[in-house]
């Protein structure tokens, strides 16, 4: 899918709602994930309606195909299909 993520840290703002969420580090260029406009800094709050608040919860919810990932992105939350 072309993407990296970071652990949820308490020194990053990585929090939202209380929450802690994975954050995106990085993209791969021409990858499906920057296609579908994920970016570095973006928070996964949830993929395929599973809250994920972990690296590991995020690719044991992602399936090979048709994935709905919800992402705090740019100060709102955005649904991006993967």
């Amino acid at each position: 899918l072309g993407f990296a993520l970071l652990e949820p840290n308490s020194s990053t703002s990585q929090e939202m709602a209380g929450m802690k969420h994975p954050m995106v580090s990085s993209v791969s260029k021409r990858s499906i994930a920057e296609k579908a406009g994920l970016a570095p800094g973006d928070l996964i709050i949830d993929v395929n309606r599973k809250p994920t608040q972990s690296v590991k919860e995020v690719f044991k919810a992602l399936k090979k195909s048709d994935n709905i990932l919800r992402v705090f992105k740019d100060g709102r939350v955005v649904m991006i299909g993967l």
